[in-house]
């Protein structure tokens, strides 16, 4: 199932980007501050859906044509759009 791929790829991606190891201090800082808009409720805590969200608003972002997909390289820009 694509759709199952596609998630796959993009939280497997957001953890690499969320990983300390391969981030600097002013990415750690962008870093954050995209994962704290995703905390909507404010309880300092990232739901499932509170993630899926914000994955979502980025997905619909990029599909320009709004046909309900985009292409591997539009998920590689989703996925290190928490680095500069």
């Amino acid at each position: 199932m694509k759709l199952s791929k596609l998630a796959s790829a993009i939280a497997i991606g957001a953890v690499v980007a969320l990983s300390p190891a391969v981030s600097t201090y002013a990415q750690d800082s962008k870093m954050m501050n995209e994962v704290k808009k995703m905390d909507t409720n404010n309880d300092g805590m990232i739901s499932k859906q509170e993630f899926l969200n914000m994955m979502g608003a980025k997905f619909d972002a990029m599909d320009k044509d709004k046909k309900g997909v985009i292409s591997f390289s539009d998920v590689s820009k989703i996925i290190y759009s928490f680095n500069p």
